[in-house]
């Protein structure tokens, strides 16, 4: 008996003896049980209704309703969460604390394996926030300490933990506060420590510790550079009193960590500003041979040569130093194009035995010498460094060009041994197709014909619809080379091949829900939560809770499959490509795949297909390269702007557009216009067509003269002596290379998963068919 039925009843009871319609109306009052533990009580449904319609009030008291007439230990905690959730959103903080409060002891839950209430983290965080909030900071961070004890069991772990952090530092506890955020200091538990860092600091601040906060705050600059964390760090810092904010020359390891990271980053601009930051802050060490060797050395990195050789000072005692002097010194000649001075400068720094630096000194002369169509000279030099390449991030990219450029110099036998090293398990999986399509291509000018077609099958067969796959068809004989040009005058809307039967609709999969039994502790506990929330229509905590589970399994394919189907659900396609990619890890090696609509048309958009079929058949182009182009450039986005000015879906200048606008008639274009689908595919698609004319329909070439520019494109194919494959290889920007190659995949991939009517697309026959 519930205790509203211990006081209701005996007064019941009472009533009746005087009279019976006071006691049968406070009877009817008395909430009936609801006996079902998967159907929602009668009122539920209308309730999230009217939150879905933005009515939350109406919701609220629908809720309230549902509350006062049925009564079930599993709804009625949903419900009394679901009233504290939209009562905290609408800033109804006491009324939501009282629905949580309902709940009753949720230390029990937390401390289960077993999901008994799966929304206890979510209540006992939200609580935590809400007493804070009402200046209740001790009642915070006593129903926050068993939460923040195992926050890297749940979703909602280190929100929970900041608040109590702050609850109790309020609370008066700062050094327990401080004791437990230095021993989590740099814990892999934690998924951003730098939040944590800022954190500490900003209570020693609070406690009058000015000196540590900033010694914190420096670390955070300096360890976590790029994010909001570095610029807020040093936000904090400068705004500390004068003695204790400034740097000095104990600081300096810690900026050279920073230019470091920044470096590996690949922000090398970044780097540059570190060693101009550390001059300027650090009093007396502007004339310094160390920084300036440093900041010289990073400025010659990222291209600002002249600057870089203004600031380098002689050679120094230090052979660390020198070795760092020489090697930027040797970056500006090459920048010059004095290769022969380089190569001196770098002579002791390639026959010592100093390992990072040569390794340094002689991809500096590798790429320099490629560049330059030194190619001898480039493979030696990658040759030498590829044996202590070690676990560098770099170490399948120098093996990539070395193979290639054994290839191209006729060293086939070389080429093959280095290919063979990136075909294994575990390499990036571009180079682990090319580099088994090369091999192929190496066994062939060596006339082992039948090596050569084994390895060609292997690649159709592992990359059926990568770039390679379909370069390799196409060498069998099994295919054509890529094509665009049409030679129908119409082309329907893309059939859609067979899909499961769930998800025809464009809606979410329902089997694709993840299930809690199939999951250890603690993913368990965070799958069970999603659930929960799904159910209660919270999809974008929802989706939180499943992202946190994610962490720790990253191919998980059920998952992955239901954050893309949140994020579609929201309309966040962009959102839920990642996830498709990783729940369809297999889809380029597929001969057939079955994916669902929404799910094929997340990964390969038929956005405004009318429009792009009319202006594609116009000027005689394959409607499916133009879509496969605009997921290349813009990804469908009919607003994208990209770092050079490119705008709208085909990402056109806006001087190319004007051009194109009075090439067809259209008048003048204003910079707006092209952010009209309309309007830029009809002047991408003109654009496209004369790219084609102008390179004898040469599609690769086109291609790299749509995103790199046509004067380079025409100087890059007229040293490829007509062969489009190498052509492809030796374009020497790797945007530009991708791009190409990605296109050509797209748009294989649109063919397979749309089909294409027969007849319609020219296939020209392999010329170089493999027997």
């Amino acid at each position: 008996m519930s205790p509203r039925h211990r006081i209701v009843l005996p007064l019941a009871a009472g009533l009746a003896a005087a009279g019976g319609i006071a006691a049968l109306a406070l009877l009817i009052a008395l909430p009936s049980r609801w006996k079902s533990d998967t159907i929602p009580p009668p009122g539920l449904e209308t309730a999230l209704t009217e939150f879905d319609a933005g009515r939350s009030e109406q919701g609220l008291a629908e809720l309230a309703r549902v509350r006062r007439r049925w009564t079930h230990p599993l709804w009625n905690r949903r419900v009394e969460f679901l009233a504290a959730y939209w009562s905290a959103r609408l800033q109804l903080l006491q009324p939501a604390l009282r629905h949580l409060e309902r709940l009753g002891p949720l230390e029990p839950f937390l401390s289960a394996d077993q999901p008994g209430f799966p929304l206890a983290p979510q209540a006992a965080a939200l609580e935590g926030s809400l007493l804070l909030r009402l200046n209740r900071a001790p009642e915070a961070a006593r129903i926050l300490d068993p939460l923040t004890r195992r926050f890297e069991r749940f979703a909602p772990g280190e929100d929970a933990l900041e608040t109590w952090a702050l609850a109790a530092s309020a609370a008066g506890q700062r050094l327990t506060v401080l004791t437990r955020l230095d021993e989590l200091r740099g814990a892999r538990r934690l998924s951003a420590p730098e939040r944590f860092q800022l954190l500490s600091g900003r209570i020693r601040l609070e406690g009058g510790d000015a000196p540590g906060a900033a010694a914190i705050f420096k670390s955070v600059f300096c360890r976590f550079p790029q994010g909001s964390a570095a610029a807020r760090a040093l936000e904090l810092l400068q705004a500390l009193p004068a003695p204790v904010k400034g740097w000095s020359r104990s600081d300096l390891p810690m900026l050279l960590q920073r230019a470091s990271l920044l470096r590996e980053a690949g922000d090398t601009r970044g780097a540059a500003d570190t060693w101009a930051f550390a001059r300027e802050q650090i009093p007396g060490v502007r004339n310094d041979p160390e920084i300036n060797i440093h900041w010289g050395a990073a400025l010659a990195v990222d291209g600002q040569y002249d600057r870089a050789a203004a600031c380098l000072p002689s050679l120094p005692s230090d052979p660390l130093l020198a070795r760092e002097l020489l090697l930027a010194r040797g970056r500006i000649e090459l920048a010059r194009d004095h290769p022969a001075r380089a190569r001196e400068l770098l002579r002791p720094i390639l026959s010592s035995p100093e390992i990072p630096a040569k390794l340094e000194a002689n991809l500096l002369l590798a790429e320099a010498a490629e560049r330059s169509g030194r190619y001898r000279d480039a493979f030696r030099h990658y040759s030498a460094a590829l044996p202590i390449m070690g676990a560098s991030s770099r170490a399948d990219l120098v093996a990539w060009r070395t193979g290639w450029l054994a290839f191209k110099l006729a060293r086939h036998s070389e080429a093959i041994a280095v290919f063979n090293r990136l075909d294994r398990p575990g390499a990036p999986s571009g180079y682990r197709a090319g580099a088994l399509y090369w091999a192929a291509r190496a066994e062939e000018a060596r006339r082992h014909l039948a090596e050569a077609r084994r390895l060609l099958l292997l690649t159709k067969e592992r990359y059926r619809n990568d770039y390679y796959g379909v370069r390799a068809a196409a060498r069998l004989g099994m295919s054509s080379p890529p094509a665009q040009n049409l030679r129908a005058a119409t082309l329907a809307t893309p059939r859609l091949a067979p899909v499961p039967s769930s998800g025809q609709d464009g809606q979410s999969v329902p089997e694709g829900l993840p299930r809690p039994e199939d999951y250890p502790v603690p993913e368990r506990l965070s799958v069970a939560a999603g659930r929960e929330l799904e159910a209660l229509h919270l999809p974008v905590e929802a989706a939180r809770v499943y992202g946190f589970a994610l962490r720790s399994r990253p191919d998980d394919r059920v998952l992955n499959l239901r954050l893309a189907d949140l994020a579609l659900d929201r309309g966040e396609r962009a959102a839920a490509v990642p996830y498709l990619r990783a729940a369809y890890p297999d889809l380029l090696s597929a001969s057939s795949p079955s994916l669902p609509r929404r799910h094929r048309e997340a990964l390969y958009p038929i956005e405004r297909w009318d429009e792009i079929r009319r202006a594609a058949l116009g000027r005689s182009l394959d409607p499916y390269l133009v879509c496969s182009l605009i997921l290349q450039e813009s990804a469908f986005n009919p607003l994208a702007v990209s770092r050079a000015g490119a705008l709208g879906l085909m990402q056109l200048v806006p001087e190319t557009a004007q051009a194109l606008a009075h090439q067809v008639g259209a008048g003048p274009i204003e910079r707006e216009k092209l952010f009209d689908p309309q309007v830029n595919i009809l002047l991408g698609t003109a654009f496209l067509s004369d790219l084609l004319r102008q390179y004898g329909g040469r599609l690769e070439v086109a291609l790299a003269a749509y995103n790199a520019g046509a004067s380079r494109a025409a100087r890059w194919w007229a040293g490829s002596h007509g062969d489009a494959e190498r052509f492809v290889e030796e374009i020497p920007f790797t945007e530009t290379r991708l791009y190409v190659k990605r296109i050509i995949s797209n748009r294989r991939m649109y063919e397979l998963l749309y089909g294409s009517p027969p007849g319609l697309l020219v296939t020209p026959k392999a010329t170089h068919a493999v027997q």
